[in-house]
């Protein structure tokens, strides 16, 4: 299969997750569970959060241990798992301390994805855009499969 064809697919899917659950949290913690406004804003401050603090210790993990693609899959199989589980959580507490700890485990995918990106390009400023922009679609399906779930289905149930 073609490099760049991987690389958009790996792009794609690393979207496509935050996808899946940052466009519908909100409705799912306000609607369905009854966190209110600062609760939920809470919640999705621990992306960003994370995002500052566990490219630090991931990038070096990534960097001196172990290949850059073997982390990536590590920590989105890890966070997969945990966003399972996190779907039975119904109190507030528990639910921003798994969220806080699933968005540890996400944050550095985001560079470490990057960095794989570049690595395997023949010349990453003319090709990275291309492949770049298949994240911005994986993430818009995701959002809008998931949209469209929840306005017919007309809620969330926890899988558990």
């Amino acid at each position: 299969m073609n490099v760049k064809l991987r690389l958009g697919m790996m792009m794609f899917l690393q979207y496509a997750i935050w996808g899946a659950w940052a466009p519908v949290l909100s409705a799912y913690l306000k609607e369905t569970l009854g966190f209110t406004g600062l609760q939920f804003g809470v919640i999705y401050s621990l992306l960003p959060l994370a995002t500052i603090i566990a490219p630090f210790i991931s990038g070096q993990i990534a960097d001196r241990y172990f290949a850059s693609q073997k982390v990536v899959g590590f920590l989105q199989l890890t966070g997969g798992a945990l966003l399972v589980f996190v779907s039975s959580v119904t109190d507030y507490s528990t639910m921003m301390w798994l969220m806080l700890f699933y968005c540890l485990l996400y944050a550095p995918t985001l560079a470490l994805t990057n960095s794989i990106a570049f690595i395997n390009l023949k010349d990453p400023e003319k090709d990275f855009g291309i492949i770049r922009v298949w994240g911005t679609i994986g993430w818009i399906v995701a959002g809008l499969v998931l949209m469209g779930w929840r306005f017919t289905s007309k809620s969330f149930e926890p899988i558990a």
